[in-house]
């Protein structure tokens, strides 16, 4: 990748303050360090000395703090080695883990703990995909799970609330509690369904935290929870012959996602009842970008027909007041304040999409992990630890899981080729509620300048050129620089 300085952290600051290209080669991160040189040298080796990094599996050797073994090796990479990452990086998932997979879609997972930095949670995220006219057998999950429609349509049916319409838009969302029977059926001929899945296994031990699938319909594969009963026992359970429970559990061997064809004619047609006066707001066909922008439109001017129809029981994530949008790009999020049933779990949600050649202005979360999923373009992530040093830096591509842990700086950049979406989850329900680092809402904005001329040990003209020129915020532009 071609570059303008060779550090490409301060470069992505330079982009975010605005500076102007006298400035990016004067403080270019060579020039930077060579500037003060003994100087800097010195302070660096004493801070070294005396204090240890705040990063795992550290020694003490001949008064340094030392890492015998780095486990953030792989999370550092150029775009050439971008095929490498994530194999030894704990906060980057080329891809999730199939868990399995038919004919009728497929069913990724990354389950993710202590060492992704989540601080006393443990989550698995999942990625389903349905194809045409299939069915998820009935099942229920060891943890309670946020189901959010990327794609598609989905008839999400859950023993708890099956009086309630089950029918889910692209862009809505429902919780399903733990060991709660469900199954979903995508009832479209012409259109994948796409979901993403985020279930909370806190209450599991640390030491074998594993998303569990529990079947109550299925056969042969996948096997079901009746088959560690005896066919006596549930004969006498059920009250038939041993051969009726014989022509019933075991007979199914399709997988966990089936042909649905075969549904009756009027179950099919009672769905597609409950969908028409959505098809003017998330048509079958709408691509992905269309489909998302079109249902932060209808949201946006307050649709009277669409807000009608929309159950009570449904909650979109595209909500009226909770979308940002600029020239560069768009962001929205979910809360317990929208979605009280966060609350039982504790996360929340989140989308953004960046036009080509714009990033989200380097900020941190002082309240929660970000998860994040990519799903259109390709982009870069880039973490700073505590110490200054680049954690992170990675390329990024659909169907990547990244993590940015709390309190650690983070931004993700749009390459200058195509636009770049992602979709995540945030381990608190609390509003998401970010310190930006620059931007025209930056911290540095809120702060006294006597007190930064004196930090930065710089003149006041040095600090008012580099808080006076970026005129944007949240999403910045950045064509026109390569980093």
């Amino acid at each position: 990748m071609a570059s303008c300085c060779t550090g490409r952290g301060i470069c992505l600051l330079l982009i975010a303050f605005q500076l102007s290209g006298v400035i990016v080669s004067q403080y270019s991160r060579s020039s930077m360090f060579t500037v003060k040189g003994e100087r800097i040298n010195n302070i660096l080796e004493e801070s070294t000395r005396n204090s240890k990094r705040y990063l795992p599996n550290s020694v003490r050797v001949d008064g340094y703090w030392q890492e015998t073994v780095d486990p953030y090796s792989g999370c550092i990479t150029s775009s050439d080695e971008a095929e490498d990452v994530g194999d030894a990086c704990p906060f980057l998932f080329k891809e999730a883990e199939v868990a399995f997979q038919t004919a009728g879609g497929e069913f990724r997972v990354v389950t993710l703990g202590e060492e992704n930095l989540l601080q006393r949670r443990q989550v698995a995220i999942g990625l389903l995909t349905l194809e045409p006219n299939t069915l998820l057998l009935p099942q229920y999950f060891n943890g309670p799970c946020l189901f959010y429609v990327h794609r598609g349509e989905a008839y999400l049916w859950d023993l708890k609330r099956k009086d309630e319409s089950s029918v889910l838009s692209s862009g809505e969302l429902r919780l399903v509690s733990a060991g709660t029977p469900f199954h979903i059926l995508n009832a479209l001929s012409n259109e994948k369904l796409q979901m993403l899945l985020l279930i909370e296994l806190s209450d599991m031990p640390a030491e074998n935290v594993s998303l569990q699938c529990f079947y109550l319909a299925g056969g042969l594969y996948p096997a079901t929870v009746m088959s560690g009963f005896s066919e006596e026992l549930l004969a006498a359970a059920y009250k038939v012959t041993v051969e009726d429970i014989q022509d019933l559990f075991l007979t199914q061997e399709r997988g966990p996602i089936v042909n649905a064809t075969g549904l009756s004619a009027n179950f099919l047609a009672s769905m597609r009842d409950e969908l028409t006066d959505d098809e003017e707001i998330t048509p079958f066909n709408r691509k992905l970008s269309a489909n998302i922008l079109a249902s932060m439109t209808d949201e946006l001017r307050g649709d009277q027909s669409f807000n009608k129809k929309k159950k009570k029981h449904h909650h979109r994530l595209f909500g009226k007041k909770q979308i940002f949008r600029n020239e560069n790009g768009w962001s929205a999020s979910i809360d317990h304040k929208r979605y009280e049933a966060l609350k039982d779990v504790n996360v929340g949600m989140f989308a953004v999409g960046l036009k080509s050649g714009s990033l989200v202005a380097p900020n941190w979360n002082q309240r929660m992990v970000e998860i994040g999923v990519v799903t259109h373009g390709e982009g870069s992530l880039v973490v700073v630890a505590s110490d200054g040093t680049t954690l992170v830096d990675a390329q990024l591509q659909p169907g990547s899981i990244f993590v940015v842990p709390r309190y650690y700086p983070s931004t993700k950049s749009a390459g200058n080729e195509s636009d770049f979406e992602y979709v995540g989850f945030t381990t608190s329900s609390a509003p998401i509620e970010p310190f930006f680092i620059a931007g025209t809402n930056g911290i540095f904005k809120k702060m006294d300048w006597g007190v930064l001329t004196t930090a930065f040990d710089v003149e006041e003209a040095s600090v008012e050129h580099a808080l006076q020129s970026q005129p944007d915020m949240v999403i910045l532009a950045a064509k026109g620089n390569e980093w």
